[in-house]
């Protein structure tokens, strides 16, 4: 048991990820399906708030390069190579949060409370940053490429997940709106489903 989110690595792999909260750590099964009667290939990360330690994992992504894993309690992100390696604290827990144990934030760099996070083929990282009520994309060497919404202005409450679409489109789920948005490539709402 345990709450988090789990996502297919690659459609016609049978590995499956999954960020599990109550172990503080990342499992990597071997079956088509994470479960705890799964054979887990590997584990990423242990309790703390070091480089390569959880809080509080909650979604994971990844591409052929990159694994990348919201820490939502210590409002980062984090990188790690296929293999599990931690990639850098110079990446996107740098940009999160300028060091390790900074306070968050809602200027440009931080990120408040990081739930749902998606990445790209050429590694461009998408963050629900929920506290902050937006959503940035970050490039793949930890660069801010762009920001929708803001804090207290904006169609996004509290953004929790986000998958990546055909055509660029960018799908979040809001729980504060109990709504699903479907925003362009540039963040402009094209849809949105459900009421409040």
């Amino acid at each position: 048991y345990g709450t988090g989110s789990s996502s297919t690595c690659n459609p016609n792999d049978a590995r499956r990820l999954g960020a599990v909260r109550h172990l503080h750590e990342l499992l990597i099964s071997e079956g088509h399906t994470a479960s705890l009667n799964a054979t887990w290939a590997q584990s990423i990360g242990a309790y703390g708030v070091g480089p390569g330690q959880f809080a509080s994992p909650l979604s994971v992504a990844a591409n052929t390069n990159t694994v990348v894993i919201t820490d939502e309690f210590t409002s980062r992100v984090q990188t790690f190579s296929p293999n599990g390696t931690f990639a850098r604290v110079g990446m996107i827990s740098e940009l999160a949060r300028v060091n390790v144990g900074a306070p968050e934030g809602s200027g440009p760099d931080n990120l408040l409370y990081p739930t749902g996070v998606a990445v790209t083929g050429d590694g461009a990282i998408y963050v629900t940053d929920s506290g902050n009520h937006r959503v940035q994309r970050i490039s793949a060497n930890g660069q801010l490429i762009e920001v929708f919404g803001s804090p207290g202005i904006g169609v996004l409450d509290f953004p929790q997940g986000i998958a990546l679409g055909p055509g660029g489109d960018i799908w979040v789920t809001d729980s504060a709106k109990s709504k699903i948005f479907q925003l362009s490539s540039t963040g402009e709402v094209k849809s949105q489903f459900g009421e409040r």
